[in-house]
């Protein structure tokens, strides 16, 4: 992994949220990661990835595809609360932005997935639903650390 410069207030202890950008295979990355502690109980880890559109010439979301992202990741974010998923690392790179979560099961998501992709993942390239076991949560730890 490159080097990540972190941005955020280290003086709102109430936004559990850092962001930082570096580099990763020559390819810049923004990356927000939430404050947790990686828990055991939820080993699965849940990984959307939703194409761009309409990518700047750095592969980062363009503005064609900056209110699509924000709503996508409202939704998504309450969603996979309702299923006890700790969404905790949002990535945007590579013509794509990933939203990484935790959880404790992965039978929710065979009927979950389906709808995601339908709302979406409609002429985005590259969309798509992983649930793969990481009980270390490293994908976390070395975005996150």
């Amino acid at each position: 992994m490159g080097l990540f410069s972190r941005r955020g207030r280290r003086d709102d202890s109430d936004d559990p949220w850092t962001l930082a950008q570096g580099v990763i295979d020559g390819q810049r990355v923004i990356v927000r990661s939430r404050r947790v502690q990686p828990d055991p109980v939820r080993p699965v880890k849940v990984t959307i990835t939703i194409g761009l559109v309409e990518p700047d010439e750095d592969g980062l979301p363009g503005p064609a595809d900056l209110d699509f992202l924000i709503d996508a990741e409202e939704s998504l974010f309450t969603e996979m609360q309702q299923h006890s998923a700790d969404l905790v690392l949002v990535v945007s790179a590579n013509h794509a932005r990933e939203f990484v979560a935790y959880c404790s099961s992965h039978e929710w998501l065979q009927e979950w997935g389906p709808s995601v992709l339908a709302r979406w993942g409609e002429g985005r390239p590259g969309t798509g639903v992983e649930a793969v076991m990481e009980p270390d949560w490293a994908t976390y730890r070395a975005f996150a650390s």
